[in-house]
């Protein structure tokens, strides 16, 4: 099947529209499963049935929002690699700011939602796991399916590249559960299936091998910059797991507010404050060419298809790396020329989330192409004074991160504004030193990515595995 582009011409009787679980006539969604023809693999030599039938119905179980009874394992959609299943990172925690999934006895989970469509992974039941309530939970009948090539099924780029064919609804389109489950998947008999199984195993082991091998990115940044200016991580981080304490009731007196909420008192605080005491230091504002300023409001008559521009929500800054273009929305020129001037973006701004799940998370505009920030984020512009990449690594470090944590506000919607992070701190350093740790950490997290390059050549070889078991030819 081919990759989404131009429509093709098809002819498509409502005779075998009203034959679908949904009676839906737009283009795209037709083009999808007459492509197909509701098979996964058209060219299959296995039997082919619904997923549905590889499935049972399970008891699904949500973590309300707040504190929890005890510490879950946190994996959001940004958490998990695309096309890969391998999940990333993960954060634990004893609070959350939403309900949230509780993974339970789900064997695999796929996502409902753009951008992230294309993200798979197989659920550890020995682990507390819980994600954002975009995930489809699935339970495996084992003696029809095994949840590994499920899994892969999911991930094959014929499903991958075309799913946004099945998107409904206008704010926030997403993938119906039911339409993934009425496409028709190989069912292997038994023998042949616990072989091809006992292959993708080994190919896992040897990813996994290698994944061990691999720090995330966000551990290399903190680890490097609180090296290069002496602050105590480790104790950091076993300060920030605790969910009790006490403190002196004169200790709300210690802000410039009156705030007496347990965020903005953390112990974790004491520790950062008394580092900021030792070294130089200055306030954030020191590094900016032009005030922080909130993003532009859009309504969704102002996304369009092929744009003149691009609109970067908190959806594309997620991943706190560099903003890629195609997880973007695009714009017409019309919204850009009113909002370039107030949120326009330009090469090397920095984007921090200022609002909802991804508050508090950094990434990095190093694009040419025509921009504007959105109305939950801020957009950071450094002076010549400052390095932009060290201003961004040093944004995502814990000893930047504590103080918006501690500044957030609001008791529904959690926010934190402009003037809060120009009055923030940030160790003080010349150009020259901060060019030098940009690089040094540039260059270790391009050893990484060389690392995970190979690592996704390796996944892409259980895909061939999986392909060529489907074609009815030997596993090698």
């Amino acid at each position: 099947m081919s990759s989404p582009g131009k429509p093709k011409a098809q002819m498509i009787s409502f005779a075998k529209i009203a034959n679908h679980a949904n009676l839906r006539c737009d283009a795209k969604y037709r083009l999808f499963w007459g492509e197909i023809g509701d098979t996964l693999y058209p060219t299959s030599k296995v039997a082919c049935f619904p997923m549905k039938l590889s499935t049972v119905g399970h008891r699904v179980e949500k973590l309300k929002k707040g504190e929890l009874d005890s510490e879950y394992e946190l994996i959001e959609l940004e958490d998990v690699e695309p096309r890969t299943g391998n999940i990333l990172t993960s954060t634990m925690v004893t609070k959350i700011k939403s309900d949230k999934l509780l993974f339970g006895d789900a064997d695999v989970l796929t996502t409902r939602l753009r951008p992230y469509l294309g993200k798979t992974i197989q659920n550890d039941r020995s682990r507390p796991m819980a994600g954002t309530t975009e995930w489809i939970p699935l339970k495996v009948r084992q003696d029809r399916m095994h949840p590994l090539l499920l899994k892969y099924y999911l991930l094959a780029p014929v499903y991958v590249d075309n799913a946004n064919r099945l998107l409904s609804g206008k704010e926030h389109p997403r993938v119906a559960e039911s339409d993934i489950l009425s496409l028709k998947v190989p069912f292997f008999d038994e023998k042949t299936r616990a072989a091809l199984v006992s292959r993708i195993e080994k190919l896992e082991q040897t990813i996994a091998s290698e994944q061990k091998k691999v720090k995330s990115d966000q551990l290399i940044i903190n680890e490097m910059l609180c090296r290069e200016f002496g602050y105590p991580l480790a104790e950091h981080l076993k300060r920030e797991r605790m969910r009790y304490y006490t403190k002196e009731l004169g200790a709300i007196s210690a802000g410039s507010t009156l705030r007496s909420s347990s965020r903005y008192h953390h112990p974790d605080y004491e520790l950062l404050k008394g580092f900021f005491l030792s070294v130089p230091h200055v306030r954030v504002k020191k590094y900016i060419a032009i005030p922080i300023k909130l993003g532009a409001t859009a309504k969704m008559g102002d996304f369009v298809e092929n744009g003149e521009a691009y609109y970067v929500h908190p959806g594309a800054t997620k991943k706190q790396g560099v903003i890629l273009l195609e997880d973007c929305y695009q714009v017409s020129g019309e919204y850009y020329d009113t909002n370039r001037r107030r949120a326009g973006l330009i090469r090397r701004d920095i984007i921090i989330n200022r609002s909802g799940e991804a508050l508090g998370k950094v990434a990095y505009w190093d694009s040419t192409e025509p921009a504007v920030a959105s109305d939950f984020t801020m957009r950071v512009r450094v002076n010549a004074d400052a390095n932009s990449r060290f201003m961004w690594y040093f944004f995502r470090s814990v000893m930047f991160q504590a103080q918006m944590y501690r500044e957030i506000m609001g008791a529904s919607v959690n926010n934190v504004f402009p003037s809060q992070v120009e009055k923030m701190l940030i160790v003080e350093c010349d150009r020259k030193r901060q060019d030098a740790i940009a690089s040094k950490i540039t260059a270790e997290l391009d050893k990484v990515r060389t690392a995970r390059t190979k690592m996704e050549m390796d996944r892409g070889r259980i895909q061939t595995v999986v392909d060529m078991a489907v074609a009815g030819k030997s596993v090698p």
